[in-house]
């Protein structure tokens, strides 16, 4: 019996070692996708991005991107803000920028402090937590 508990409890620590893993690397992505979103919001505000130019110098928008969101931005990445509307390059939506990315590094930050097996923990309570609510404990 101990065999197939220790060998669960191998199995399933490599599961939550994979899954901190990838929610590291998913929040990563989420708050490198929020800093352009933002740094795109910010140039357009301040007149750096000028979207009403004749012609666009989308190889200076990139350079210009990628320095003040501190990462490389690409050319999919650019089309898809370029295609976003005007209404959504407002004060209001720079500010649901901002919260957004300072939950989501607070997030990440959590996530990078926490060991798997506090996130095996976590879990556990969880279920605990809503057993003895399902039970009305």
């Amino acid at each position: 019996p101990h065999g197939i508990i220790d060998a669960f409890y191998h199995a399933r620590l490599e599961g939550y070692y994979a899954r901190r893993q990838h929610l590291i690397d998913s929040l990563t992505s989420d708050v490198t996708k929020t800093k352009v979103q933002l740094a795109f919001v910010d140039g357009v505000s301040a007149g750096d991005i000028d979207l009403a130019a004749p012609e666009l110098d989308e190889a200076a928008v990139v350079a210009g991107l990628s320095a003040r969101a501190g990462s490389t931005v690409d050319a999919e990445a650019l089309a898809t803000l370029l295609s976003l509307p005007l209404s959504s390059l407002t004060a209001k939506r720079r500010s649901a920028l901002q919260a957004r990315l300072e939950r989501l590094e607070n997030e990440l930050a959590e996530i990078k402090a926490a060991s798997p097996e506090d996130l095996w923990i976590a879990d556990l309570d969880a279920l605990e937590a809503a057993l003895d609510g399902a039970h009305g404990l």
